[in-house]
């Protein structure tokens, strides 16, 4: 925790090393001031956890594993003697905690667009199925209006869509003018971060706010596209209907199909023949009705046994008093069926439509065409949410989580202000930041052009793409103002050609942070490769073209072997930094472990979170030697094949 300036503990006046915070009284104080109380308690010897439990015999056993083997523990609680609360934490821990509140603010606000995508694919499947009903054989006329109505449904979308998008871009605004107090977390001064928890809580209810209008919105139009649905459903199982039987079907060309229903012909009588007892399906189309029975047991053949008119039908109802069938009487026949209750009167009432449906349902070409041509999608929406989710965690992780953000009392900007004089093209302005904050066009009016030297190495690569080659830190540029290329997880989101929906107002400022001794390089290489530049083919700028203006055409190309030897002696140097670099991380955890083991002696914290800080430390502390042990490996092993 750093010492601020004419900044003692407030309760014993002394000790200017503000370590403790009590989230209860909002008091700060050092560690000579808090109340240290101990607890003992049960800690389970195999694995450590701390949930005991007692069975029926009064025995003690651990919840995780089952082990009944235990020893006391002493669990050592911070007080605060203000107002005697035992909620004290550790200002780093409550930095740390906020920082993650933040994270898992903006991380969460992928909810608002789910809705969405949901309701996406829905209307997509819905409009698939509609269109495959009326174009596959045999076509549905069914509900002439349903295209209509799903169109007004997709606008129903947009419409919900472009309300949601205005919220979540006044949600992005507000965050991105505090996002500050975020940034700048661990340089602020300890009593403002109630301040901050309060302002992570507003933060949190807005985006509830934004969620369920999302929820709401939605629910509109499933009300309206439920009820169609169920229509799009039933027409695909008439049409599944007549389709296994479209082999002995032969339909007229304008013969519509209608309704169809699997039920046992009771009686039958005409001048042909006379039925009793056989199942089949009944077919109902705008001009006749059909009735197939199959026949056998493991080889079954489907059999036609009537066709009639409906033009010939002369009544048609429910008949009897134990056992009702539905009668259906024409000129010169009587057919009898047993349905069950509930299909009674639906088959009579399909009758009596297919007697008009030939009039009444047509084929509506021009809606099946709008509907086919309407743009339904959520990509754009979502490419500007992810884009914002990720410079605004990449904005914070790279300042916070940096150790260089601050060093003898001057404050390092972001990795975000990384560029000086950076603009976008004028044609693409609007289609690069979608979310974009308050007086966004003005702030990049008052930036300066970025000259010609900058523009050819301070173009973003793209986030999704790696670095294919390594290549040398052009003459004159010093990088960028962090230890993280591109290519590194806590820069590469602001290293995008992508739209940046979250702009900040002061977002394009010198990335050559100067002292009174000249410009500071705060380290441009990383653990993880070289900086990518825009003009890999002229990476020397043709600095270097006075050396070769004098050659003619037939002298050796040396300045493509100089260039070799250049890329190569830089491979080596980054490997070399990056080396030291893994050692003084390595120092670093090793100072931390100290520290840990002291803080152990004294009692200040537990066995149980010592040992797994200790493990945990260990662990990063053998990846470290590991990587530095195989980096030696390789640039002895290049040194030996140079050598030979």
């Amino acid at each position: 925790m750093p010492i601020y300036p004419n900044e003692v503990c407030p309760v014993c006046g002394k000790n200017p090393n503000i370590t403790y915070i009590c989230e209860d009284c909002n008091e700060i104080f050092c560690e000579d001031c808090v109340d240290l109380h101990g607890e003992d308690n049960l800690a389970c010897l195999q694995c450590g956890g701390s949930d005991i439990h007692y069975d029926k015999h009064g025995r003690s056993f651990c919840r995780d594993c089952g082990s009944h083997d235990m020893r006391n523990v002493k669990n050592i609680n911070p007080t605060c003697r203000i107002c005697e609360s035992e909620n004290v934490v550790l200002i780093t821990e409550k930095q740390k905690q906020l920082i993650e509140d933040f994270k898992t603010i903006i991380k969460d606000t992928r909810a608002f667009i789910k809705p969405l995508e949901e309701m996406v694919e829905r209307l997509t499947i819905y409009r698939h199925n509609l269109y495959q009903l009326r174009k596959e054989y045999p076509p549905c006329y069914h509900y002439p209006t349903l295209e209509e109505d799903a169109i007004i449904n997709f606008k129903l979308f947009d419409k919900a869509k472009s309300t949601l998008y205005e919220h979540v871009n006044r949600f992005f605004q507000e965050i991105q003018h505090n996002i500050n107090y975020i940034a700048e977390i661990q340089v602020t001064h300890p009593s403002n971060l109630p301040y901050i928890s309060e302002i992570l809580k507003h933060f949190e209810r807005e985006r509830k706010k934004v969620t369920n209008l999302s929820i709401n919105n939605v629910e509109i139009i499933d009300k309206r596209i439920s009820p169609d649905e169920e229509k799009v459903e039933f027409m695909g199982a008439m049409q599944g209907f007549f389709t296994s039987f479209i082999g002995k079907l032969q339909l007229e060309r304008d013969e519509k199909i209608v309704f169809a229903l699997k039920c046992r012909l009771s009686t039958g009588t005409s001048k042909k023949k006379d039925y009793s007892n056989k199942n089949g399906t009944i077919l109902i189309t705008n001009k006749r009705l059909y009735f197939y029975h199959e026949q056998g047991v493991f080889q079954k053949r489907t059999v036609e046994l009537f066709s009639v008119k409906l033009s010939d039908l002369q009544q048609a109802g429910v008949k009897g008093r134990l056992k009702k069938k539905v009668s259906l009487e024409f000129l010169n026949s009587m057919y009898q069926f047993s349905i069950s209750k509930d299909n009674r009167e639906e088959l009579i009432n399909w009758i009596e439509k297919a007697r008009k449906f030939g009039s009444n349902n047509k084929h509506n070409e021009d809606g099946i065409k709008n509907l086919a041509k309407y743009k339904l999608n959520t990509k754009l929406f979502r490419e500007d949410l992810e884009n914002t989710i990720y410079e605004l965690i990449g904005y914070h992780g790279s300042y916070v989580d940096n150790p260089n953000s601050y060093q003898n009392g001057q404050t390092i900007h972001p990795s975000m202000y990384r560029r000086k004089g950076f603009k976008r093209p004028q044609s693409n302005r609007e289609q690069e930041s979608r979310f974009k904050p308050m007086n966004f066009q003005n702030n990049l009016q008052q930036q300066p052009e970025i000259n010609t030297q900058q523009d050819r190495y301070g173009s973003f690569s793209n986030r999704y793409e790696e670095p294919k080659q390594n290549l040398m830190t052009p003459a004159g540029h010093y990088g960028y103002p962090h230890d993280h290329t591109s290519s590194s997880l806590k820069s590469r989101n602001f290293n995008q050609n992508s739209p940046n929906p979250v702009r900040h107002s002061n977002s394009y400022q010198s990335n050559e942070f100067t002292s009174q001794n000249g410009p500071i390089d705060f380290g441009s290489q990383s653990h993880f490769g070289q900086v990518p530049h825009s003009n890999p083919q002229n990476f020397n700028n043709n600095v270097d073209d006075y050396k070769y203006r004098n050659q003619s055409v037939t002298t050796p190309a040396y300045p493509s072997n100089m260039n070799n030897f250049y890329k190569q002696h830089n491979e080596e140097m980054n490997l070399r930094k990056q080396v030291d670099k893994l050692r003084q991380e390595d120092y670093a955890l090793s100072q931390t472990i100290t520290m840990l083991e002291q803080r152990s002696d004294k009692g200040m914290i537990n066995n149980i979170e010592f040992v797994k800080s200790y493990k945990q430390l260990q662990v990063e502390k053998y990846v470290i030697q590991d990587k530095i042990n195989e980096i030696e490996k390789f640039l002895s092993e290049k040194n030996s094949m140079r050598n030979n």
